[in-house]
This record gives C-alpha cells, sequence and structure tokens, in this order.
C-alpha cells in the first residue's frame, strides 16, 4: 500500500490500546462504543480521501439516524452465535 501511495486506515491502532473490558463485548468483537469510535475514524479518513471537510449537520444527522436504525435491528445472538450481552 505505501509503494502505490495508497491510503490505509489502522483500526487496530485506534482500538489496541484501549481497556477490553470497556470497548469488547468478546475476545474480537467490540461493544456499541467502540464500533461508534470505529465508525467516527473510518468517516475522518474517507473525508479526507475525497477532499471533504468535517461531515455537514444534516450528513451527521443522517449518520446517527442510520446507527439508531442499525441498533434497532441487533438480534440478541450475535455473529459469533453467542448471546449478546452488550444490549
Amino acid at each position: 500500500m505505501r509503494e502505490e501511495n495508497f491510503p490505509t486506515n489502522n483500526l487496530f491502532a485506534l482500538m489496541d490500546p484501549l481497556e477490553r473490558h470497556t470497548f469488547w463485548t468478546d475476545t474480537s468483537l467490540y461493544n456499541t462504543e467502540g464500533r461508534k469510535m470505529q465508525a467516527q475514524q473510518i468517516a475522518e479518513n474517507l473525508r479526507a480521501a475525497l477532499g471533504k471537510g468535517p461531515a455537514s449537520a444534516p450528513a451527521a444527522q443522517a449518520a446517527q439516524a442510520a446507527q439508531a436504525a442499525l441498533e434497532a435491528t441487533r438480534s440478541e445472538i450475535g455473529p459469533n452465535g453467542k448471546i449478546d450481552t452488550a444490549k
């Protein structure tokens, strides 16, 4: 990626120094707060790559609405087949 000057988004560097019991639901899945932190970094990196500034108020509201809709559809069984205790 470096040779091709391709931007990367190091989510591991963002999450690794954080307290495991605060931001993880198990050994590999993040809780809601952890996912929000990752989403924020992803959005910032995308805006930077596109040459855009911070999100406008309507875009930020749309992102919040999308997050709320996603949370409303969460299952009590997570992708690893275990009961999700983060709810």
